[in-house]
């Protein structure tokens, strides 16, 4: 799924879960409503009318366009309001969590600190920080791992992400692809993930250089080379 697909989907459910604790109103939005620049509504909506009448409108349109912000602090700002100074009722915790997770899904925008490959055994050990390279002998090398090491923000909640790799040899041919899915803590700063492809026994790959690209949420996000000789 792309991050606006999964942003759309929550923004369903935020919608449902709205309609499910009584928050949600049939009323039409109050005038001028849908043009408060204010953040969460300022002073002329509630939270819940800002959700419903500004919030919600704003993000499916923003997924539509492809133009979603590179931040979100909703479920903070619910947080506060609902719960630290709040009723703190019980029926609103549900609803804060798909807020918070949709803030987690908009402002997960990760730095790359490092990218390459080694040669590994099967199964392939996780190691930050271990020796990188891009360059192996055919006829020694079997099985190779590529790992990405990222920084990323604080998250609000556990974030779940996926990867999808692929190895494209340097004719072109598809040699090799997976998907990689990993719910990162929230305590993390930092995160490395790494994926192997190879052969039981050396002297099978293809000597050349080949690429390797890894899309994050089904959009471009890394590119690195490697090569047989």
């Amino acid at each position: 799924m792309t991050r606006e697909s999964i942003v759309l989907a929550l923004a369903e459910r935020i919608e449902q879960e709205m309609r499910s604790i009584g928050m949600w109103s049939d009323a039409p939005p109050p005038p001028g409503a849908s043009e408060i620049k204010e953040a969460f509504g300022g002073s002329a909506l509630s939270l819940e009318q800002w959700l419903q009448y500004v919030f919600l409108s704003r993000v499916r349109g923003a997924c539509a366009e492809k133009s979603l912000p590179r931040t979100s602090e909703v479920g903070q700002r619910a947080y506060r309001e609902w719960v630290m100074h709040g009723p703190d009722d019980p029926r609103d915790r549900p609803l804060i969590e798909l807020l918070f997770e949709l803030d987690g899904v908009v402002s997960f925008h990760p730095a790359i600190e490092r990218i390459g490959f080694f040669e590994t055994g099967r199964p392939a050990q996780s190691k930050h920080g271990r020796d990188l390279g891009d360059r192996f002998h055919q006829a020694d090398v079997r099985s190779i791992a590529w790992q990405l090491e990222l920084s990323h923000p604080d998250l609000p909640r556990a974030l779940a992400i996926a990867f999808d790799w692929k190895y494209i040899l340097e004719d072109g041919t598809l040699f090799a692809e997976q998907k990689l899915e990993i719910t990162l803590d929230p305590s993390w700063k930092t995160s490395w993930h790494m994926s192997s492809w190879g052969f039981a026994g050396a002297g099978h790959w293809q000597k050349g250089t080949h690429t390797f690209v890894i899309r994050l949420w089904e959009a471009p996000f890394a590119e690195a080379k490697l090569t047989i000789d």
